[in-house]
């Protein structure tokens, strides 16, 4: 268990580290776009309101961290998603679905990490006996 606490939050502080990290080039960047934006489009970052199985532990402009639970059943909605890191508490068997109809079996191992990429589109299902429990790290 000292183990696994620690193993998340070594990936907590990376992640966090790797949100606040910006270049100069980027502040550059942002700097000059920031001239053209109208009051509008310099809103504030608004992340989608969580679910009721979530709880959002962290949140700002840059990342948004919730902690998770599935259902035995549960299957969550077909949708296009940003680059995130996903820390499994307590995984199990997950079936996947694609846009194109295809699906796909997978297990998710308890006490591991995986990091998505940015524009995948599919829907999950938790088609174990249990819960499965784990946080979710959106980055912008």
């Amino acid at each position: 268990m000292k183990h696994l606490t620690s193993l998340f939050m070594c990936l907590v502080v990376a992640t966090l580290m790797l949100a606040f990290s910006t270049k100069p080039v980027m502040a550059q960047e942002k700097a000059k776009t920031d001239k053209d934006k109208s009051p509008a489009q310099g809103a504030k970052k608004e992340w989608p309101p969580p679910g009721p199985t979530s709880k959002v532990l962290l949140e700002n402009e840059k990342v948004r961290v919730q902690e998770l639970t599935s259902k035995p059943g549960e299957k969550t909605k077909m949708t296009e998603r940003k680059a995130r890191i996903v820390y499994y508490i307590q995984g199990g068997p997950t079936k996947v679905y694609y846009p194109d109809g295809k699906t796909e079996n997978s297990e998710r191992k308890t006490a591991t990490a995986e990091y998505f990429p940015s524009g995948d589109t599919k829907s999950t299902e938790n088609v174990g006996k249990s819960d499965h429990r784990f946080i979710l790290i959106n980055l912008e």
